[in-house]
């Protein structure tokens, strides 16, 4: 326990308050039991520090925990928190709560038996929510920590501040918006920034190392944040990380099923399963449904253009690049589908055309609801916008 205390106040004294991630203002931190969902490297245990940094202080009202910790290979949650509980501490933050076995059970009994306590824990993106639902036996609200948005980054960077934008704004004044904002900045080698190495916090910790620290996190959660949700034998644990790579080698094609059967040994069904957790993990982002199309011409992108270019390496492809910062952007607001002539969806209304310049768009030109968001664009143009405005949405 002692230890762990110390854990909780080093970690207080190296955290920077500076910039706050979009999440930490919608979260109703005084409720009771409170779920951060996100994958490794978004930010989630700054998120919890910061919190207690900001509301606690050096008070021992609160305590941080990573439940990942080689204590907890001695000791059970309930025993190490004890004499927290007794000295009237209230406010428990529970980090990587996925990697300790029975952390449902054992957090509703906590609030069972003790009426003032209060619990935020942060775990994998991976985490079945009704199952966790069912098993916590008191009411969680859930709230997912997406990759640094475009409109973060500038934040971050002290370039421009700008509260998040709707999407149903931007769609109605990105002539404005679009003159304002290239009013302040030069937009197009900062996009270029954001787009090689913006989205995940930690690259201003060590740029060098940036893209095999996010390589390595992606191992982190297929080996071990996966099997922590998922069963799995070792074996299937290899193919796994195997497929992945071929998904990553394909994009934006889903691998064909012949060479994904012959290199790893995985048939159709167990693919598909792969792939709806490398989804839910954020590693990629396809269409379960796209009525009419073969499996060989069913789209996959990565998650975003940092984790593109850290598996890809192509940071030329304009069309791919534009497409994959799109969905990266748009996932985390609306729903996104996509179409059979390549265009994508959102929230069954608006239609996108997405990339690059030297396409064609005036067939959008006259229909409803219908845009194009364009890399490279300097400015919006009918309903033809820079795509870089849309990372305003969070």
């Amino acid at each position: 326990m002692d230890l762990l205390q110390r854990n909780h106040q080093q970690l207080l004294k190296g955290i920077n308050c500076t910039f706050l991630r979009y999440l930490h203002a919608r979260i109703e931190w005084e409720d009771r039991l409170i779920g951060i969902l996100g994958s490794r490297g978004v930010g989630k245990t700054t998120l919890l520090l910061q919190h207690i940094r900001l509301k606690f202080g050096d008070s021992r009202e609160a305590f941080y925990i990573n439940l990942d910790d080689f204590w907890f290979q001695t000791h059970s949650l309930t025993e190490t928190v004890k004499d927290f509980l007794q000295a009237g501490g209230h406010y428990l933050f529970l980090d990587e709560v996925h990697l300790y076995p029975g952390w449902a059970e054992e957090i509703s009994t906590l609030l069972d038996v003790n009426p003032t306590l209060k619990v935020v824990f942060a775990t994998t993106s991976l985490c079945p929510l009704t199952e966790v639902r069912n098993s916590l036996r008191h009411k969680v609200v859930f709230y997912t920590m997406h990759p640094i948005s475009f409109r973060e980054f500038l934040s971050y960077e002290s370039i421009l501040n700008k509260d998040p934008i709707p999407l149903e704004d931007i769609l109605a004044n990105h002539h404005d918006l679009v003159k304002e904002i290239n009013a302040e900045m030069n937009v197009v080698p900062i996009f270029r920034n954001y787009l090689e190495h913006g989205c995940y916090p930690f690259y201003w910790q060590d740029p060098d190392t940036y893209y095999s620290r996010l390589q390595e996190l992606v191992r982190k959660e297929i080996c071990r944040d996966f099997p922590s949700v998922v069963s799995i034998s070792m074996s299937n644990l290899e193919r796994a990380q195997k497929y992945f790579m071929m998904v990553a080698d394909s994009i934006p094609l889903r691998p064909k099923s012949i060479d994904v059967t012959r290199k790893t040994n995985i048939l159709r069904q167990q693919s598909d399963s792969l792939l709806r957790f490398f989804h839910d993990m954020r590693l990629i982002y396809y269409s379960a449904n796209q009525p009419g199309s073969s499996l060989a011409k069913q789209k996959v992108f990565m998650g975003d253009t940092n984790l593109m270019i850290s598996f890809f390496g192509d940071k030329e492809n304009r069309q791919l690049m534009c497409e994959t910062f799109f969905l990266s952007q748009m996932r985390c607001v609306a729903n996104v589908e996509f179409m059979e002539n390549g265009d994508f969806l959102i929230d069954g209304k608006y239609i996108f055309a997405v990339g690059d310049p030297l396409r064609g768009y005036d067939r959008l030109r006259f229909v409803p609801d219908a845009y194009a968001a364009i890399y490279g664009l300097p400015k919006s143009v009918f309903n033809r916008m820079p795509a870089w405005i849309l990372g305003f949405c969070y």
